[in-house]
């Protein structure tokens, strides 16, 4: 990866971040409406999400593969990326078969907790990483593994969108250091 991708990387993280609580409050919000713009925007901002989700964990991939030589959190990488976009499908199914909309919605809440625990993998994974991505690795890692456990008890879910917006800032900053070099 070059500067730009990291810098670029860096910047949909702080934006993820800034995004999550709003992006919560209007999808929950979206999601007690009825109506074809509800349904729009909330199609809308599940593939923006998906599609911010997915460029930073790629990038956070290729981060650690190209510059670290770290290949052991790739499979966890790669479920996470693929999790996420299995749901945003399945969310987005929700919003256009409206009698599915509620089975749907329990069934992306129960499937909260698969994700909570590959982010609870993934981070103790990473702690293996020799280097310590300028002193952000334990703390990036940790709350990774608090958001993954906030995650993975559903009722802590409000707690890991506040931690997930914490390690969303943490990853951008390492971007942005691996990008000044």
């Amino acid at each position: 990866m070059d500067q730009g991708q990291m810098r670029l990387a860096g910047w949909l993280s702080i934006i993820n971040a800034v995004l999550t609580i709003p992006l919560a409050v209007i999808s929950f919000a979206l999601g007690t409406r009825s109506g074809q713009e509800s349904q729009v925007i909330s199609v809308i901002l599940t593939v923006a999400s998906a599609f911010l989700f997915t460029y930073i964990m790629s990038s956070l991939k290729s981060l650690l593969g190209q510059c670290y030589r770290f290949h052991e959190t790739d499979g966890l990488i790669t479920a996470l990326i693929v999790l996420n976009v299995v749901l945003a499908v399945v969310s987005i199914l929700g919003e256009i078969i409206a009698p599915l909309k509620t089975t749907i919605a329990w069934l992306l809440v129960i499937s909260i907790v698969p994700l909570g625990v590959i982010f609870i993998v993934f981070a103790i994974k990473l702690l293996r990483l020799q280097d310590n991505l300028y002193g952000m690795l334990k703390p990036f890692s940790y709350l990774s593994i608090a958001t993954g456990v906030c995650f993975a008890t559903i009722v802590l879910l409000p707690l890991g969108l506040l931690t997930s917006i914490v390690t969303d800032i943490l990853l951008g900053m390492i971007f942005f250091r691996v990008a000044e070099g």
